[in-house]
This record gives structure tokens, sequence and C-alpha cells, in this order.
């Protein structure tokens, strides 16, 4: 191990994962091939980023909206249950700014519908096992309500589930597939945008809106400070003077 040069692997990421994790494997499972000083210098060779990489993120904006769901429905044209997962979950992401990953593992309990003068929002806990309340709009509701009413999969614990036809089985969303599936509808609806855009399309319209404070954006986006919480805030001319004026 200690021909390898410290350039060899941090050229490439996907190369480094797989280099640690053969590591990973030599140094649990097979004693006396690698010391735990050679397992160490592979894991810190993964590439840093430099101070002046900044992800590229495609945004998205009102207008843009509607394109989104006519995306959904060619993406699936024969599927109606399909279109119906997907329109939730996206009505859901564009709604609360939660978290591809904290979206996937909602439950139940975690939602307060808006009933009873009750205040509707969704519990979660986020990064850092840090928990937090959000909004639940009258549109998130009304969606959620709709695919619950509609889901005809067994208790699987959460809330968002998809049969696959392979396997014949249901089985929970999970990350990975989300994004997945949010590539191909982007790709159906002719604009650029991922499922983390629906993160930053949310939390820009929070802090455009003049009655809502910075502070509070940032306890509902689950961030540890308002300078992260700026990172996503993309605010166009017109859309300043549109909340400025009201």
């Amino acid at each position: 191990m200690r021909e390898i040069p410290n350039t060899a692997l941090s050229k490439r990421r996907h190369m480094h994962t797989a280099v640690s994790s053969m590591a990973r494997f030599l140094f649990e499972q097979v004693p006396d091939t690698l010391t735990h000083e050679a397992y160490t210098r592979i894991k810190m060779l993964y590439p840093k980023k430099p101070r002046s990489y900044e992800p590229e993120q495609h945004l998205l904006y009102e207008e843009d909206i509607p394109q989104v769901f006519a995306g959904i429905q060619r993406c699936y044209p024969q599927d109606p249950a399909k279109i119906q997962l997907m329109k939730t979950l996206i009505t859901v992401l564009l709604e609360t700014g939660l978290r591809v990953a904290e979206l996937v593992t909602l439950t139940q309990p975690q939602m307060r519908f808006g009933e009873a003068r009750q205040h509707p929002f969704i519990t979660v806990k986020g990064k850092g096992a840090k928990v937090r309340k959000i909004p639940f709009s009258r549109a998130a509701q009304t969606a959620m309500k709709d695919y619950l009413n509609a889901c005809q999969s067994p208790d699987l614990g959460q809330v968002f589930t998809v049969y696959h036809k392979a396997r014949n089985e249901w089985a929970t969303v999970k990350r990975d597939w989300v994004v997945r599936e949010v590539a191909k509808v982007s790709r159906a609806a002719g604009i650029k945008f991922t499922a983390h855009s629906f993160r930053h399309y949310r939390i820009t319209q929070w802090a455009n809106n003049p009655r809502i404070p910075l502070n509070a954006v940032r306890l509902w986006a689950g961030h540890s400070s308002v300078t992260v919480t700026e990172r996503y805030i993309h605010t166009r001319d017109e859309d300043a003077l549109a909340a400025a004026i009201g």
C-alpha cells in the first residue's frame, strides 16, 4: 500500500469509493492483509472539493411548475398509479422544502392535517437528529389525502410505496429511486431540474414572502445558521419587487 501515490485516488471519486470499499472489506473480514494505518490512509485520499467549488443548481421558478407536472403526465402515460405517486411526491417536496431523504421516510403520525382549527404541520427528524416542524400547506394536504385514499399497498410503515412489477411486490420508496424518477420527469418536461431543486424553490418562496422572518425559514429548512439558508435563496429582481409591493 505504500506504493500508492497520494494523488492516485484523488482524481475520481468513484475510483476512491471502489478502492475504499475493498480496503474496508479486507481490513474487517480478512485479518493481517491490511494494517490500520494503510486503511486509514486510503480513506483519507478522498478528493476534497476546492474552496471555489459551487455545485450546479438547476433552479425552478413559479412559471416552471405547470411544465413540471405536464412532464409527469408525459413520463407515465399508461400508469395512473405512478402519475399520482409522482405528483404527490413532487407536490410535497415543492410545498414543504423537505430533503428527499426526509420525504421517503415520512410516516402518517408525522403529519397533522389542518382540521378543527389546528395549525397543520409535518414533524421531521433531519440532519443531526434535529426535530423540526414544517408548515403543511393546503396543496400538500390535498395531494397527500388523495394519495392515501387511493393507495392500495399494504402497511409498510412509510407513507410512500411503489409496486415493482418484476418482483411482484410492494416496497417503500427509496431516495435513489426518487432521484432517478425525477430525472426522468425532468427530461419529459423539457427543463432541467433535480429532486433537490424543489427544496431550493420552496426556501426561495418562503424567503420572498415579507411576512415570514428569515429565521423562521431557517428553522423550517433545518439549517444550522441563516448563512446556510441564504445559499438556497435565488431571488430575481421581478420577484423581489413583487414581494415588496405585495
